[in-house]
């Protein structure tokens, strides 16, 4: 889920199925599966790029929307996020135990350097010069924050990186960090699993209870809203809960899975 120049963009997976994602902007449908013949076991969180939005496809296609229709690009595999770094951009791709960096701009997807761990990158961004990934969904836990420069911070349920206030947050289940500071704030949730950057503010979404937080850059904390019903254990699922907002900060959804296979977006009211 992310706001791009388009408008809203909420990516939509079939748990069950694992081969049937759509992708909406606003309320209209842009890209189904069964409809157009592909298969994506999930679409990833939307990244601009220029005109274009990005989508990774996983176990699919790296997507690009220009506004008028959906470009399917180079195959993946265990994918489903991408950064612009130093003007390009880098689509995150798992195969065989190896974490791929591949040129997002290239028709095939080029090699252009590897990430330390085995998991899935949930997030990536550029921060200081480097790339750092959140990774998550290993099989033998060497995950957690990833850096180009060939280092890994070892962390369970890491979803989010994000450059924040000066600062590298990222998270490890429901705890909060700072790259140079430690732990910063663990929230009241199972699994934190969103990050977005608006103005002055960082919005973080965590799953069981499905909730939204609000942190402004002297590391203060507010609560924004909770779904009290259909909650469930999250495990090692890494696709419960998002949130996007506009540019000005008056238009904001929060988007969660409820009861394991139901699909909501409610409204952030300011």
């Amino acid at each position: 889920m992310g706001w791009t120049q388009y408008g809203l963009i909420t990516c939509i997976c079939d748990n069950n199925s694992r081969r049937h994602s759509r992708v909406y902007l606003d309320n209209v449908l842009i890209h189904d599966d069964i409809a157009n013949g592909t298969e994506n076991e999930t679409i990833g969180n939307p990244i601009e790029a220029g005109r274009f939005v990005g989508l990774v496809g996983e176990n699919g296609n790296l997507w690009g929307y220009d506004g008028s229709a959906m470009i399917r690009r180079f195959a993946t595999r265990f994918a489903t996020a991408a950064c612009l770094h130093n003007g390009g951009l880098i689509v995150f791709d798992t195969d065989n135990g190896k974490i791929n960096m591949r040129d997002g701009i290239s028709d095939n997807g080029r090699l252009i350097g590897t990430m330390p761990g085995d998991g899935i990158v949930m997030s990536a961004c550029s921060f200081g010069g480097k790339v750092y990934a959140a990774v998550s969904d290993s099989e033998t836990g060497n995950c957690g924050l990833s850096c180009d420069d060939g280092s890994l911070l070892h962390y369970a349920g890491c979803q989010c990186v994000i450059p924040f206030a000066g600062q590298l947050v990222y998270s490890s289940l429901n705890n909060v960090y700072l790259l140079n500071n430690g732990l910063a704030a663990t929230l009241e949730c199972e699994k934190i699993m969103d990050m977005k950057v608006v103005g002055n503010s960082l919005y973080i979404a965590g799953a069981n209870p499905d909730s939204l937080w609000i942190a402004n850059s002297r590391r203060e904390i507010a609560l924004v809203g909770r779904v009290e019903h259909g909650n469930t254990e999250v495990g090692g699922s890494c696709f419960r809960v998002r949130v996007a907002v506009n540019a000005t900060e008056t238009v904001g959804y929060f988007a969660r899975t409820a009861n394991n296979d139901q699909g909501e977006v409610y409204p952030i009211l300011w």
